[in-house]
């Protein structure tokens, strides 16, 4: 699991405004599930996360289907190819 410090929330130390889960099955990572805060969200914290987790699990990981459609405009908004999460 990822832990995705709030960006909108001043503290003396990380809060988490969000989170994401992930799997590896025939050798392949899959991002499973991802949630972010209500108050975090349309904020810049999904954009920001996402190049934190391509640069860490590498930009070919796949995505678990099935999607809400939030996550569906977001892939298709910051241009993920659709091979990693249509199926």
């Amino acid at each position: 699991m990822v832990v995705f410090d709030a960006q909108r929330v001043e503290a003396t130390f990380p809060i988490a405004a969000g989170a994401a889960g992930f799997s590896i099955l025939d050798g392949q990572r899959w991002l499973d599930w991802v949630w972010i805060h209500p108050f975090e969200r349309g904020k810049g914290l999904a954009e920001r996360a996402w190049r934190d987790l391509e640069q860490t699990y590498g930009p070919d990981f796949k995505i678990q289907p099935p999607l809400s459609p939030a996550m569906e405009a977001f892939l298709s908004h910051n241009d993920i190819a659709p091979e990693r999460w249509r199926f």
